[in-house]
């Protein structure tokens, strides 16, 4: 699954410096985590978990039980805005291979 988080790469010259991050991981899934929606489970290299949101692959948590007691409380027009702009995240996100990507998700 490819999966994403937003970084600060000071390295893209001429680039967008704050340009989403992914990478292509295993994941777990799919678990529901309410209002219709889906998420799966993926595993950093050092044990860490994180839940990656159905649709767009955005890390949204670091378990299911907390994330559902998010989308729980959530107002559902605010989810739905949240995920149609990850969307457009996800699509200029810099693939680069996992031990890159673990490497901003640890920061």
């Amino acid at each position: 699954m490819i999966i994403w988080i937003h970084s600060y790469t000071p390295f893209i010259m001429g680039g967008d410096v704050h340009a989403p991050v992914a990478t292509d991981v295993p994941a777990t899934g799919p678990f529901d985590i309410g209002a219709g929606y889906q998420a799966y489970m993926v595993a950093s290299p050092s044990g860490r978990t994180f839940v990656v949101e159905g649709i767009t692959g955005a890390i949204i948590g670091s378990t299911i039980e907390r994330v559902r007691k998010d989308v729980a409380t959530a107002d559902r027009d605010v989810m739905a805005a949240q995920i149609a702009n990850a969307e457009k995240w996800a699509k200029r996100a810099n693939v680069v291979k996992p031990a890159e990507f673990w490497k901003h998700v640890n920061k």
